[in-house]
């Protein structure tokens, strides 16, 4: 059984979130802050600053980093504004 470690601030994961033409990619991204889900377990959600492409095709025009908050978990990450861990390689 894989145990999921809680989410802490600096830590590195991946993001879920969508360009300007709607395409869903997946970005990394810095966790900034946790939101306790008051019961012990993997926290509900976290701030993150996340880690564009650059290229213009991002929905922030090119900037480099764009903050979001409330991501939630999701190690499957088929929704925008979902988090995980990065697979280890």
């Amino acid at each position: 059984m894989t145990v999921t470690p809680p989410p802490s601030i600096g830590r590195i994961v991946h993001v879920c979130t969508t360009t300007k033409a709607g395409d869903i990619v997946l970005r990394p991204a810095i966790i900034v802050r946790v939101w306790p889900d008051g019961s012990g377990g993997v926290a509900s959600y976290v701030n993150v600053q996340i880690f564009m492409d650059g290229d213009g095709s991002d929905s922030n025009d090119g900037i480099g980093t764009q903050w979001k908050s409330s991501a939630t978990y999701d190690p499957d990450l088929k929704n925008p504004l979902t988090w995980c861990w990065p697979p280890r390689v």
